[in-house]
């Protein structure tokens, strides 16, 4: 939480502040009552609590079976979102913005959600909407623990999700369009006392609703604490800069206009604009504990929602349970009525006459509970000897009633059996594709609806990042590989243009969206045997790609075999730029330079010795006899061999430098020593090669 306020607010600003509380905590509570009723027996009710109070009175001493079919179908969902968690991914907007600057973006949220434990949230929010169709978690900030100056940006779940209370009113998908959030809690008078001290308990709340009672706020036990996010309206100015930015003017300090001077930035036009601000209090119905100035203009809670409908006004909301609620208790009953049958079958009462048994009565009394070798009994004149009547026989209506009940929680929860594991074998491949396709188009809306809360929460992060990370620091990143980088953020730098900021957060404008697929451990495991696959069938890729297939085996020791691996591959291919320091680059590129340089005059040289080479063969016998080699004299002929000989020494050694000045020394003597002889007929022109000359 940002730095709290120590403002301190007259009785009649406390008691507005307090007022409005109540009167939107009592809107949000009566709006939703209904709703949290169903919802909370959706809950016993996925936690096997399924068999209504009142059967079970009446079936107190017979089989009540609960056999869960719906948890296999919650596990399913569960599971399928698990392995495809959707990802936040960030694009540049406007020309403020820049794609590098927006890679580090994506990977700061994505170390933030990794140092906070993102994930956890999600699941845990998702856990509730797929059983009761509402789930929550927030975005918060606390103090860095290595720098009490720095805050960190944290994602935290809520893990009662009844305690958040959103505005009745809002429409958009996230209440992001709402006027205020609550998340209210409950604390023992003891514990409230130790932390507030100092704050005195009314005997009653001054802002009650109709019909409210004090129960609500507090007791003798425990008392009501809430926080209160509150939307409101502030006027304040802005000033357009000549770069185009748009920044707030009580917010320019001394540094910035600096800055701004330095890069030739001047104001071009300010106006005043009226914008919604977040005021944050923790407080009770009678006493405001702690306020702040949210610093976004967001709502840091964050709901994820089932399936919702609009029934004239009323908006309604569930999961997967509430539907199978009625064939998963047939179910349960026909089995359970099986089951009975089943287990009467041996206890089928004895036909006799009761003078057959009055002086043996106490074995008869046990016969269906003991294991007894004989029953005796005494002959009554007239009378058959004791019989067991016929057992019941099971009703094969009740095992078929039983079968569709299961197939109708397939049908309610919109998981098939095909997803779940239970394939007959005589279904072919495309049938069960078919099923599974089926039952992913079930489960795609609470996918979907989870993707667009971490998108949601993406632009919070967006918001809250150029706040708290404002100053030229060190941060570390996460790719989406999870491997980690360290950057500079903030970082001032001269340019032909001027004092430019290298990857600054707080510049340009940038867009959120949400990747949702397998995660990248999967589509690694997926690549590695595809190209596994590959090298199997075309054993040629291997010596130009053999250290990308080692780098995507999931093994250890696999990254250091696709580095030795990389140092195997030809010229060329491997591309090792994004490895090097900008000074190591420099000088990569001047070496690869100096080497075409020495690759051209290697041409001309060859070119200039051929063309040597055909003016000597039409030049005068007597002329040829009487030339060492190529028309030199003696003595030229052992300077080019000397400069050769340097030549090759410095190609031999390594030297680039050395080798250039020996290859432009064996060019300049060719030159001036092969010319035409005056008396013989010019050669035909020879091609040249591009870029020669």
């Amino acid at each position: 939480m940002p730095k709290l306020s120590k403002k301190k607010f007259s009785q009649k600003e406390k008691d507005k502040i307090l007022q409005s509380f109540t009167e939107d905590f009592d809107l949000a509570f009566t709006a939703e009552s209904r709703n949290r009723i169903d919802m909370v027996d959706d809950l016993r009710f996925a936690a096997l609590d399924q068999w209504p109070r009142d059967i079970q009175v009446e079936r107190k001493n017979r089989p009540m079976l609960t056999l869960d079919h719906i948890g296999q179908s919650i596990r399913k969902v569960m599971g399928n979102i698990r392995q495809n968690m959707p990802s936040i991914k960030v694009d540049p907007v406007d020309d403020g913005a820049d794609k590098e600057t927006a890679d580090v973006l994506e990977d700061l949220t994505r170390q933030i959600e990794q140092s906070s434990n993102a994930r956890n949230a999600y699941i845990n929010a998702a856990k509730f909407q797929v059983k009761m169709g509402y789930g929550v978690w927030r975005v918060n900030t606390v103090m860095n623990n290595d720098d009490i100056f720095e805050q960190d940006i944290v994602i935290l779940p809520i893990k009662n999700p009844f305690t958040a209370y959103a505005d009745p009113d809002a429409i958009m998908p996230q209440k992001q369009d709402g006027r205020f959030w609550v998340l209210s809690e409950t604390m023992s008078t003891k514990n409230f006392e130790a932390q507030f001290p100092g704050v005195e308990i009314p005997l009653s709340v001054p802002h009650k609703g109709l019909g409210e009672t004090n129960s609500r706020w507090f007791d003798s036990n425990s008392i009501r604490i809430a926080e209160y996010f509150k939307k409101d309206k502030k006027k304040k100015k802005i000033t357009q800069l000549s770069n185009g930015v748009v920044v707030n003017s009580d917010e320019i300090t001394e540094e910035d206009i600096a800055l701004y001077q330095a890069q030739n930035i001047t104001p071009v036009r300010e106006r005043e604009v009226e914008v919604d601000v977040i005021n944050w209090y923790k407080l009770t119905a009678f006493e405001i504990l702690e306020h702040v100035q949210w610093p976004g203009k967001l709502f840091p809670i964050v709901p994820v929602y089932g399936e919702e409908d609009n029934i004239e006004g009323e908006t309604f909301i569930r999961g997967i349970v509430r539907a199978a609620k009625d064939p998963q208790r047939m179910y349960n009953y026909w089995n359970s009525a099986a089951a009975e049958m089943i287990a009467l079958q041996p206890k089928a009462p004895y036909l006799l006459h009761l003078d057959q048994i009055k002086n043996t009565k106490k074995f008869w009394d046990v016969a269906n509970t003991s294991n007894l070798p004989y029953l005796p009994y005494e002959t009554v004149k007239g009378e058959p000897p004791p019989m067991r009547q016929q057992p019941p026989l099971m009703q094969n209506g009740i095992l078929q009633q039983a079968s569709v009940s299961a197939s109708d929680i397939q049908q309610a929860t919109g998981v098939f059996e095909a997803s779940t594991g239970d394939l007959p074998q005589q279904r072919s491949g495309r049938a069960v594709i078919a099923l599974q396709q089926e039952a992913d188009l079930g489960q795609s809306l609470f996918m979907d609806n989870l993707a667009g809360a971490i998108e949601y929460t993406g632009k919070v992060l967006l918001e809250l990042i150029p706040k708290y990370y404002d100053t030229q620091r060190i941060i570390r990143l996460r790719g989406e590989d999870s491997g980690t980088r360290f950057v500079e953020i903030n970082k001032p730098i001269l340019t032909p243009d001027g004092m430019k900021i290298q990857h600054d957060l707080g510049r340009g404008k940038y867009d959120v969206r949400v990747g949702v697929g397998p995660s990248f451990r999967t589509r690694r495991s997926e690549a590695a045997a595809s190209m596994v696959e590959l090298a199997r069938v075309f054993p040629q890729v291997l010596q130009v790609a053999g250290d990308l297939v080692a780098k995507n085996l999931d093994w250890p020791g696999a990254d250091e075999m696709a580095e030795r691996l990389k140092k195997l591959l030809p010229p060329g291919i491997a591309d090792d730029d994004e490895d090097l320091n900008p000074e190591e680059l420099q000088a990569k590129q001047q070496q690869q330079q100096q080497q075409q340089q020495i690759q051209q005059l290697a041409v001309k040289l060859e070119m200039m010795e051929k063309q040597a080479n055909i003016e000597n063969i039409q030049s005068d016998s007597a002329v040829k006899q009487s030339t060492a080699v190529k028309n030199f004299s003696e003595i030229e002929q052992n300077d080019v061999e000397n400069a050769v000989q340097m030549a090759e020494l410095a190609a031999a050694q390594g030297s680039p430098e050395i080798l250039r000045a020996a290859l432009i020394e064996v060019v300049k003597l060719v030159q001036s020593t092969s010319k035409p002889q005056p008396q013989q007929l010019a050669p035909p022109a020879q091609p040249q090669p591009p870029g020669i000359l």
